[in-house]
């Protein structure tokens, strides 16, 4: 789905040296690096994400701003002299495989677990941390079902809930661009974006908007002909067509949209985060999407530019999205400061930790969990607007009201 960049192989660079046991190591086991002595023993981190498939596109941004964070760590000394090591694993973005994935990094001594950015996807891995007692984080999987009734006790998301996004992005269109009625397209291949779908639907009756159609799409589906055919055979051409998707059969549903000559503003949320898929659509304008960071260096807090600069500097290039990136990176940060409370690894220890956390300003923004929810349900949120095939940032926002999705 994209071209993935390669990390180029910095000997001088300290920061690197702490993140890479070697240039070009293998994928499925890498350790941290560091000249100082520990005065504990390490603790090991596992990554059971996507190198390759589909959430790739969010995974290895994630993995690579955890990494940063921790050499930010190690640099100093680690957690109460601990320093934090890594191993990794693909999950290929398969759902089998994300069993076999935890398996492999817990079997390495893992005793913290970054999983894929996705519930139904990452999900295998973190039961398999929880049998283990060890705490699993999303790095962005927005489904609001990281509860521990529904999920278990040691399972994380460092996202924002899904319709607190949506909400935003249906308050931006109808409040700031006076958009009135809007046509939905979804595709159902993950809970995500049905929750996504059905939170923008609800907030934008909910503001008076009218919904003058819904219609679904495969993500593997190669052509959208007969939907964009329901859409124009409408009275009036819809003020917004609002794609649940994500790449890549949801750019090029995007695309075909376009290519129909149909003008109307699109719509989605964070996981079109990122300008790798938009090459796809050349010339793409009119398109407005939900992020967690401006990733240009033009993002309005200070920190986040100051950190985008940090990556840029470590990978040679910026991150491919900030979903991935911020959330990779605010995970370890996370980490740090439950760590700091327990004192510990246990997974039932750590887990109370992090569910006393209220509004805790991490880079990601400010993060919620107590012991009925594990995913923060409302954050600000960033508004990028595509304009000729490039994304700029418009506004930061927080959905006044956010429906309730279960």
């Amino acid at each position: 789905m994209r071209t993935r960049r390669l990390v180029p192989c910095l000997a001088a660079a300290a920061v690197l040296a702490a993140i890479l046991a070697g240039c070009g190591g293998s994928s499925k086991s890498a350790s941290s690096t560091t000249t100082s002595a520990s005065s504990g023993k390490p603790i090991v981190i596992g990554f059971a994400t996507a190198e390759s498939g589909a959430f790739a596109a969010y995974d290895i941004p994630a993995v690579q701003g955890a990494k940063l964070k921790i050499a930010e760590i190690n640099a100093q000394g680690g957690l109460d002299g601990r320093l934090l090591k890594f191993v990794s694993a693909d999950t290929k973005t398969d759902i089998a495989q994300a069993r076999v994935a935890a398996d492999e990094v817990l079997g390495k001594g893992a005793k913290f677990l970054m999983t894929t950015c996705d519930f139904d996807y990452g999900a295998p891995s973190a039961l398999e941390a929880e049998k283990q007692n060890v705490v699993a984080f999303s790095s962005c999987a927005g489904s609001n079902k990281f509860r521990p009734a529904t999920f278990g006790p040691l399972a994380f998301s460092m996202a924002v809930a899904t319709p607190a996004e949506s909400a935003a992005v249906a308050e931006f269109a109808y409040d700031q661009k006076k958009l009135r009625t809007a046509y939905v397209l979804v595709d159902p291949s993950i809970d995500q974006t049905k929750q996504s779908a059905q939170a923008f639907t609800d907030r934008w009756m909910s503001l008076g908007g009218t919904i003058v159609g819904q219609d679904t799409f495969q993500q593997g589906d190669q052509s959208i002909a007969a939907q964009i055919t329901r859409v124009q055979d409408l009275p009036k051409p819809p003020d917004a067509i609002y794609v649940s998707s994500y790449p890549p059969g949801g750019a090029r549903a995007i695309r075909q949209v376009r290519a129909a000559g149909i003008k109307s503003t699109i719509l989605g949320d964070s996981n079109f985060d990122g300008d790798y898929w938009v090459s796809s659509i050349p010339g793409l304008t009119n398109y407005y999407h939900d992020a967690y960071a401006a990733i240009d260096g033009k993002d309005p807090n200070a920190k986040m530019n100051a950190v985008v600069a940090d990556f840029r500097k470590t990978y040679g290039h910026p991150p491919d999205t900030s979903l991935g990136f911020t959330s990779g990176y605010s995970v370890i940060e996370a980490l740090a400061r439950g760590y700091n409370v327990a004192k510990t690894t246990d997974g039932k220890e750590l887990a109370k930790a992090f569910e006393s956390f209220r509004n805790v300003p991490l880079l990601i923004g400010p993060t919620t969990f107590n012991t009925q929810t594990h995913i923060t349900p409302k954050r600000p949120v960033r508004i990028i607007a595509i304009t000729d095939g490039r994304p700029v940032y418009v506004t930061t926002l927080t959905a006044k009201e956010v429906p309730s999705i279960q």
